[in-house]
């Protein structure tokens, strides 16, 4: 792909897969589909079935048994393979002009306000409120990666592989590998990746009624880190 059909995207990224990137860990994401149809889609049922799906006939043996996929019309909105994708993260503005006006927080995990670290930056104090990672600027990006392949995936359908390609951090525990993120307390790390993942998935999911249990569909992106 030729610089000029290559598409550039952002990508809103937690404290915990912005570590995992930088370390080189995760390869994988997962984000909810937004089930809206375009305009016109033969797919858009009445108002009891609109709900973003299509029907997709099941092999001819099990003709009794359709199944529901994301529509076709409903595209990913992090490109095709080939794209780049550049982070966006919770960060605050650094009180100086030295080149580095941009504070991470997940560079100073635990510190609820920049100004509380106490140490000056750049010849000042940063902001005293971090910003939300969707108001950041291309500019002040420093994670830049490559879309190496895309698809749709119910969640419940991640492997013990895809979950360590998510970041997942592995250590052991009572002699036996454990499963866990960034800033996880030990006592929350579990034997089995994929519970690992679920975990996470909840915590940014369940007040809005996508649970893991509930198996929502989400593009599943495999990324390489590149220069921004």
């Amino acid at each position: 792909m030729s610089e000029q059909e290559m598409k550039h995207h952002p990508l809103a990224c937690s404290d915990w897969e912005v570590l995992a990137f930088l370390a080189g860990s995760k390869t994988q994401f997962r984000r909810v589909i937004k089930m809206a149809h375009r305009r016109g889609c033969p797919w858009a049922y009445d108002e009891n079935d609109d709900t973003g799906y299509e029907w997709v006939e099941a092999d001819p043996d099990l003709s009794d048994h359709d199944y529901r996929q994301p529509c076709r019309c409903i595209r990913c909105p992090y490109g095709q393979p080939g794209d780049r994708l550049w982070v966006r993260e919770c960060f605050a503005y650094g009180g100086g002009t030295n080149g580095k006006p941009i504070v991470y927080r997940a560079d100073w995990p635990g510190v609820r306000r920049p100004c509380d670290s106490g140490v000056p930056y750049g010849g000042g104090f940063p902001d005293e409120k971090w910003s939300p990672s969707i108001h950041m600027p291309r500019w002040a990006s420093r994670l830049t990666l490559e879309l190496v392949d895309v698809r749709a995936e119910q969640v419940q359908g991640i492997s013990e592989e895809d979950a360590i390609a998510e970041g997942l951090v592995q250590t052991t525990r009572f002699g036996a590998p454990a499963f866990g993120a960034a800033g996880w307390a030990m006592d929350r790390y579990v034997n089995v990746a994929a519970a690992a993942f679920c975990d996470l998935w909840d915590s940014a999911h369940a007040d809005r009624g996508l649970r893991f249990d509930a198996n929502p569909w989400a593009w599943v992106g495999t990324v390489r880190r590149v220069d921004p």
